[in-house]
């Protein structure tokens, strides 16, 4: 192939690219802990979690096409279709079909079920209309790691659209790929008697010594390392 038809064929690529870009909200589902309830339980049992999982989390959903991660389930709604607030209140949702499914199925202990939650808004690229690509998608999963369980974390990218939203800020984390500069982080505050216990444990920790040298822009680096 010639130097002048890769040329046309990567020009092609781009405006595809740019055609499918969308601006919207994302929102990243965890299942916590879920390899190592793999390496010690039968397959049939993880399975059978995993698929409760599954099926609890897509009953709270906004209408959009989900993308399943083995233990994670990803999903983009363009926020000219589907308000950013329709993500927040499907991720409080979840926090308690969650809990109503542990209830249900009797799952305590390691097989209880036990999820992160992300939320992130910016450009995506969409390929095949249900896997979307770029930058905002890739700090919403860097950010994934430092969220606690039950909880849902906020990028600032959602903390700036004015939603009002109850939140509690974790930190500003330095995100590999994403640039030298500190990405801050929330809790959306739940009122959830966990919630608050995980609030109430970050204050005091060095994480929460570090956010709180963070909020008076005190250089440090406990608490806010690299991602890696």
């Amino acid at each position: 192939m010639t130097i002048e038809r890769h040329v046309s064929k990567l020009r092609q690529l781009q405006a595809k690219i740019a055609k499918d870009s969308r601006v919207g909200t994302i929102l990243l589902v965890d299942l916590v802990d879920s390899t190592r309830f793999k390496t010690t339980n039968p397959e049939d049992v993880w399975v059978s979690r995993l698929f409760l999982f599954r099926e609890t989390v897509a009953a709270c959903l906004p209408k959009v096409p989900p993308k399943y991660l083995g233990d994670g389930i990803l999903c983009f709604g363009e926020k000219s279709k589907v308000p950013p607030g329709k993500f927040i209140m499907s991720a409080e949702a979840i926090l308690k079909a969650i809990d109503k499914a542990n209830a249900d199925y009797n799952c305590r202990g390691d097989h209880a079920l036990q999820v992160r939650i992300v939320i992130g808004f910016g450009s995506v690229h969409l390929f095949d209309k249900t896997d979307p690509q770029g930058e905002a998608v890739d700090k919403v999963f860097r950010c994934e790691k430092y969220v606690p369980s039950s909880c849902i974390g906020i990028t600032e990218d959602v903390e700036n659209l004015g939603l009002n939203l109850n939140t509690s800020l974790i930190g500003g984390f330095q995100l590999k790929g994403l640039g030298e500069k500190r990405h801050k982080l929330f809790l959306l505050n739940t009122g959830k008697p966990s919630n608050n216990k995980t609030l109430a444990q970050l204050r005091k920790s060095e994480a929460g010594a570090a956010t709180e040298a963070f909020q008076q822009g005190i250089p440090t680096s406990t608490g806010t390392g690299r991602d890696s």
